[in-house]
């Protein structure tokens, strides 16, 4: 059994001197900036159409790791004052007290698209597996 693990989002927010990339391209065309959003679906859904033509998923699983929770703002699980330091177990239930971010329809949406049955972790909700760490 082959295992491929994929590890995407963090480095699609940075911006300025901390992004570790010049520049975009989609096509034939370079861009130095572009909407977030639509450049992680635009890299996504081709990552999920080079998986669909490439791998064997009768012989290889695939995993799929996104979106990690934020580790800096304790609003998001009910505690403001707080950040994951101490925190030791995961957030209770099955939902994220915080409206999950934009990225996240972004993942369920490519994910849905990909036709083989080898892809773990489809769509379960990646959000609320830990309190941020």
């Amino acid at each position: 059994m082959d295992v491929l693990i994929f590890n995407s989002w963090h480095w699609w927010t940075h911006t300025g001197k901390s992004q570790p990339f010049d520049y975009f391209r989609d096509g034939t065309k370079l861009y130095k900036d572009m909407d977030r959003l639509t450049a992680y679906y635009k890299g996504l859904s081709a990552w999920a159409r080079w998986v669909d033509s490439n791998v064997d998923t009768s012989r290889t699983k695939v995993f799929f790791q996104g979106i990690s929770p934020a580790h800096y703002q304790g609003k998001e699980w009910n505690s403001p004052k707080k950040t994951c330091s101490g925190e030791l177990g995961p957030l209770s239930g099955s939902t994220y007290p915080a409206r999950a971010p934009p990225s996240a329809a972004v993942v369920y949406k490519v994910l849905s698209t990909i036709k083989g049955p080898g892809l773990l972790a489809r769509h379960y909700n990646a959000l609320a597996v830990e309190k941020g760490c």
